[in-house]
């Protein structure tokens, strides 16, 4: 049986620092460094996933953008074609998340039928979650997106994170 592979790009969609390149490095790759280089421009990383029993792959271009600056246009650039966005936020850093309603308004007037899920990454470093779920709570109704609590160090939710996406962007196909 032929296999027919459907390819789809994905924004990361954040600040500086919130772990976009470590979110795709995990996901990709399955690894994690410590030291911290800052995404310049843009990188882009592929992985296939097979859709069980429909002869098909969804091949993903996942599309790590540099952190955003307040009306840079060539972040609007990169978001050109895109089936999906994953918005991600660091709860260590809770100003993180106050933005992503612009970036997903951005994004959303770009490609206005895309998919977005959101990250609130970097779990490992809180000790207890409570302390920032309604902050949360209120970030995951204001983007109307499906939260994941994601780390990329040591993993937590990543594969669900993307698998999620997957699963959506196999529904439009």
């Amino acid at each position: 049986m032929n296999n027919t592979i459907i390819k789809k790009k994905i924004c990361l969609i954040g600040a500086f620092g919130v772990g976009k390149t470590s979110l795709v490095q995990r996901f990709v790759y399955n690894r994690f460094d410590e030291s911290y280089l800052s995404t310049i421009g843009v990188r882009v990383a592929q992985k296939d996933i097979e859709a069980e029993g429909e002869g098909r792959t969804l091949r993903m271009l996942i599309w790590d953008i540099e952190g955003y600056e307040a009306g840079n246009p060539i972040v609007k650039n990169y978001y050109l074609g895109a089936a999906g966005g994953i918005l991600v936020g660091d709860v260590s850093r809770p100003d993180t998340f106050s933005d992503l309603s612009r970036l997903l308004s951005q994004f959303k007037t770009i490609n206005p039928q895309a998919v977005t899920v959101f990250a609130a990454n970097k779990i490992d470093l809180i000790p207890d979650i409570s302390t920032v779920s309604t902050m949360l709570k209120k970030t995951e109704e204001d983007l109307d997106s499906r939260l994941f609590l994601t780390s990329a160090k040591d993993g937590s939710n990543v594969e669900q994170l993307f698998f999620f996406l997957n699963e959506r962007l196999n529904r439009l196909s």
